[in-house]
């Protein structure tokens, strides 16, 4: 599975090496990407436009709504304005999107913005935003392996953890010293690892959110 500047993604045999049908025609957005669904069944794709889009991997036919990042912000603040006990966060930026990530259930999805700081839960079988998530700068998002944390981090070398359904900060964070590479999980979700720009790999615990 690529994804191509012309705004769409293909499938390719890997034996024959040659695309194969069908293309997925997200739209324009020169920047952006494309994942398979855990199951198998669906793709994901996004634009730095800002939109994501569901499609069955069998037949190409898009699934739900297009979901819009930015509209995602506008309906928190929507949200906020009427009940300001709501769960969801009050936002109010926009932008392109970085990246998007499926949880390992495939029910739930990801999005992260870096020019509007924010990152968006989605559910998968709604299209629409479940929480709303700010950290300045953030670079990407994904959740742990359990489905119940999503981790955050930015070029500054601050890593976040949010609770997955309320989009609530859980403990301080982490701080790896100088910029910020990446992170992911490890040892299902117990350990986290982060590396940077001084070449240095940094192990750390989870829950305490301490270094190992």
């Amino acid at each position: 599975l690529t994804r191509h500047a012309d705004g769409t993604a293909r499938l390719w045999d890997v034996n024959r090496r040659q695309a194969i049908e069908p293309v997925f025609r997200h739209g324009p957005g020169g920047r952006g990407g494309a994942h398979w669904s855990p199951t198998g069944r669906t793709i994901l794709t996004w634009s730095d436009d800002g939109t994501l889009r569901l499609w069955d991997a069998a037949g190409g036919q898009p699934i739900g709504a297009l979901m819009d990042h930015a509209a995602a912000t506008a309906a928190v603040e929507a949200a906020r304005a009427k009940d300001p006990s709501a769960s969801l966060m009050e936002l109010s930026v926009f932008g392109s999107l970085n990246g998007a990530a499926f949880d390992l259930t495939g029910s739930r999805i990801v999005s992260s913005s870096t020019s509007g700081g924010t990152v968006v839960v989605w559910d998968a079988g709604t299209q629409k935003p479940a929480a709303v998530i700010t950290h300045i700068q953030v670079i990407d998002a994904l959740f742990d392996p359990r489905g119940d944390r999503i981790m955050t981090w930015s070029a500054f070398g601050q890593v976040y953890f949010w609770d997955a359904r309320t989009g609530k900060r859980m403990g301080r964070g982490i701080k790896h010293p100088g910029l910020l590479r990446g992170a992911a999980f490890a040892d299902e979700g117990r350990k986290v690892l982060t590396w940077g720009s001084d070449r240095s790999v940094r192990l750390w615990n989870a829950d305490t959110q301490e270094p190992i």
